[in-house]
């Protein structure tokens, strides 16, 4: 781990986001969404975009029949309550909000609305499970954090806004993947978007790389050392350093805006080491990307990164690499 320090870059938009869509499902955490995207756009002039969703009652036609009012009539009336009900949270905030409320399935309108506008990131609440907020994201999320182009951030109720602590966790074991190029791309992107994130509040950003000795059993059994244990040290001493060579390297190529930063290279799986590293160091932002080492993007969620994040508690952000293309059609 290096001790925390400065990174100066460049200052311009580049450091911050400034075409935030925020999407309101009717939970209690729109409140708290609104109000994390109003601080994060508060030194830009930007105004965030609100999406209220309106799923339409089941039974839909019946009930329109027995109220004796027009199936048409109803969504109507359920919208401008929406509207009415988020005009009202809006109304509290420092800063003014631009409100649409949709129909129809949430994270269609929502891709297609982050397409066309050009959102450079969505903010939701994570959805509930069983009833309470969990990390293991359901509906409308998984397909967000699969689809979405733009960075997807599901905030939790319990984390701060803006956030203090940040990590950013990035793969610089190139060698182990099928398409290096595109890690790499993903790994800038991930680091960028965790510092426009820390930069807008002055927060610690951690940047986290697990790496693991492949064959480290097999220096041990094949060695014609007099002393085994001596050259497995010595190969695991010689993976770390890579490893910290090339996150320095990732780090020195990435433009970073003023960032209190720290980077850890730690031996293990990422399945473990990035949980407990939340956990430690009281994180409240994770950021990663949303891609495996195949190289398809998306399949990383659904895989290792699905693991980690049904063990953590705190709010995730979701980056797909450069070049990334949403199968949902504008």
């Amino acid at each position: 781990m290096t001790p925390s320090r400065m990174i100066s870059g460049d200052t311009s938009e580049q450091t911050r986001f400034s075409n935030i869509l925020v999407v309101c499902d009717g939970g209690a955490g729109d409140e708290a969404t609104m109000q994390l995207a109003v601080e994060m756009l508060a030194d830009t002039g930007a105004v965030p975009a609100v999406m209220g969703l309106v799923v339409p009652p089941a039974g839909l036609k019946r009930l329109a029949k027995h109220a004796g009012i027009d199936p048409e009539d109803v969504i109507l009336r359920i919208k401008a309550e929406e509207r009415n009900r988020l005009e009202r949270l809006a109304s509290a905030l420092p800063n003014p909000v631009v409100i649409d409320v949709r129909t129809g399935k949430p994270f269609l309108d929502i891709i297609r609305q982050v397409i066309s506008e050009k959102h450079d990131l969505v903010i939701k609440a994570a959805e509930a499970w069983n009833g309470a907020p969990k990390s293991l994201f359901t509906s409308t999320d998984q397909h967000l954090l699969r689809k979405c182009p733009a960075p997807v951030w599901l905030h939790m109720p319990q984390t701060p806004k803006p956030p203090q602590t940040v990590l950013a966790a990035v793969d610089v074991d190139f060698e182990a993947a099928s398409q290096p190029d595109t890690l790499s791309g993903l790994n800038a992107t991930v680091i960028e978007t965790a510092a426009k994130i820390a930069h807008t509040s002055d927060a610690v950003l951690h940047i986290v790389h697990a790496w693991q000795a492949a064959g480290e059993g097999l220096v041990w059994m094949w060695s014609n050392m007099r002393d085994p244990q001596k050259e497995v040290d010595a190969y695991l001493q010689s993976v770390f350093e890579q490893s910290r060579k090339n996150l320095q390297d990732l780090i020195d190529t990435t433009d970073l805006p003023d960032t209190h930063l720290r980077t850890h290279s730690i031996k293990g799986s990422p399945r473990d080491v990035l949980p407990d590293k939340v956990t430690e160091l009281k994180v409240d932002t994770l950021v990663m990307g949303s891609v495996a080492r195949t190289g398809i993007p998306g399949f990383i969620i659904g895989n290792t990164a699905e693991d980690i994040l049904n063990r953590v508690e705190c709010s995730v952000v979701i980056v797909k690499p450069p070049g990334y293309i949403s199968p949902v059609k504008s």
